[in-house]
């Protein structure tokens, strides 16, 4: 079963501290590019959260944030006496040693790391919230797979039946083929022998075999119509596997758009071109669903 790289989940979880809340949105993409944002209190806690992300989604563009509504006793930060204190009493001295006239601003150092301590600060607390975003995490991809499952259904549905229509396509031109190419290869003899005859030279059976079998596997469609057929094959084996594999399913179908190129450059027929452009179309609605595959 396929899963599609697009979804969009929201969870929410309430402790005595506050309230968290998390969405994770996906879209397709080629690799794993992942951008994550938490209040500044939280900061310190974006590699797990990143690290869960990692391990649950193979690739796409996920986005995710997360917010947190902090219980009235706990809301605001609270200043580090000591730690202002000592910062600016190392300022004086650093100031008098230079010969830097005036004294520092404390207001002004309110911005360093470690004077406001917020409430996720404290040391019985931060294992706590680092525990509770992990679960949370997981808990957000669990709704997001559901959604990416559900939209990868139908996305397999439409490229099966895109392949159905490929099969049959192939089926046409193969028919086709065999009846065309008997009287092909005849009007290619007759066409040589006239040109000889025309020139007064001498026929070589032999040699007139040689040359028509040359040209012949120049503008013979049999082999890109069988390696076609493995491919479907292959397609179909790949979407019954457990695994979202939409990388796999990508450089197949990348080789399906070749066979059905060098089709399209052999036949000269204008029956078997328009069956060509029609398989480059089908060929095309599946890429266009493969690329939104995990």
């Amino acid at each position: 079963m396929i899963r599609s790289m697009t979804g969009y989940s929201r969870v929410s979880v309430s402790h005595e501290w506050g309230i968290v809340t998390m969405e994770i949105s996906s879209v397709n993409h080629r690799f794993q590019d992942f951008s994550i944002r938490l209040p500044r209190e939280l900061s310190q806690f974006e590699s797990q959260v990143h690290s869960v992300l990692r391990r649950r989604l193979s690739r796409g563009k996920v986005r995710a944030s997360i917010d947190v509504q902090w219980a009235p006793s706990l809301s605001g930060c609270h200043l580090d006496a000591g730690a202002l204190e000592g910062i600016y009493s190392e300022l004086q001295s650093f100031r008098k040693a230079r010969c830097i006239p005036g004294d520092p601003v404390p207001e002004m150092l309110l911005q360093l790391p470690g004077i406001l301590i917020g409430p996720a600060s404290s040391e019985e607390r931060t294992q706590e919230i680092c525990d509770c975003l992990v679960n949370l995490s997981q808990q957000a991809l669990d709704k997001l797979e559901e959604m990416k499952a559900e939209e990868g259904m139908h996305i397999q549905s439409d490229i099966i039946s895109h392949l159905t229509a490929f099969q049959g396509l192939l089926d046409a031109i193969s028919s086709i083929w065999d009846i065309e190419s008997k009287s092909a290869f005849s009007d290619m003899q007759e066409r040589i022998r006239k040109t000889i005859g025309d020139m007064k030279g001498v026929l070589d059976e032999g040699r007139l075999v040689q040359e028509v079998v040359i040209m012949a596997d120049k503008w013979d469609v049999s082999e890109e119509i069988a390696r076609s057929r493995s491919h479907i094959e292959k397609f179909h084996t790949i979407l019954r596997q457990e695994e979202s594999q939409g990388k796999k399913l990508d450089f197949l179908v990348q080789e399906m758009n070749r066979e059905i190129n060098t089709m399209g450059s052999k036949l000269a027929s204008s029956e078997l071109r328009w069956k060509v452009v029609e398989g480059k179309t089908l060929v095309e609605r599946i890429r266009e669903q493969v690329q939104n595959v995990e």
